[in-house]
């Protein structure tokens, strides 16, 4: 279902499974080697995390990461929904249209997010937030906070993006 390779610094990783019938929980932890999810690293050092995912599940993904370089191609995965809770963060995040209903959920602080979508998926994003850059290119701004591409309504799938940001840059695209 899951595979990580891990290169670390000062850090440990831990992995349960729960199954619930016919779904798993699988949870990925990192702490400190006092348990702890408080990090110090020194120039040069990080720790790095390199994930594989079954292509067959339809993935519902939480991801809860203080401040950090993310890098997640999701392209070739079914993914039903990915909820992004992070702190100070450079987010880059690729879907695909392997279901037809996808539901993108990021909440940060101060972090530059990128999300990347397919052209063939209609798109609507919904933006909450005070002090925000935000680049939108090809979407339309709809009503108050939210912008959809014009093929929206009419297209078989569909993604929807709700970002909660304090101070970030965002930018969706299509691909």
């Amino acid at each position: 279902m899951f595979q990580a390779e891990t290169k670390l610094f000062g850090g440990k990783y831990s992995l349960t499974e729960e199954k619930k019938g016919k779904l798993h929980d699988i949870e990925f932890t990192m702490n400190n080697k006092n348990n702890s999810r408080s990090f110090k690293f020194g120039k040069g050092e990080s720790n790095d995390v390199y994930l594989k995912l079954n292509k067959k599940p339809i993935w519902d993904i939480d991801l809860n990461i203080g401040a950090g370089d993310l890098k997640f191609d999701l392209s070739e995965y079914k993914v039903k929904s990915i909820d992004v809770k992070t702190g100070a963060a450079n987010l880059n995040l690729k879907i695909g249209n392997l279901v037809s209903n996808s539901l993108i959920n990021v909440e940060s602080g101060v972090a530059k997010v990128k999300i990347s979508v397919p052209k063939e998926s209609g798109c609507e994003i919904e933006m909450d937030g005070a002090l925000n850059a935000k680049d939108f290119e090809g979407f339309t701004k709809s009503s108050s906070g939210t912008w959809k591409n014009t093929d929206y309504d009419i297209s078989k799938n569909k993604v929807n993006v709700k970002i909660k940001s304090g101070l970030s840059a965002v930018s969706v695209e299509r691909y």
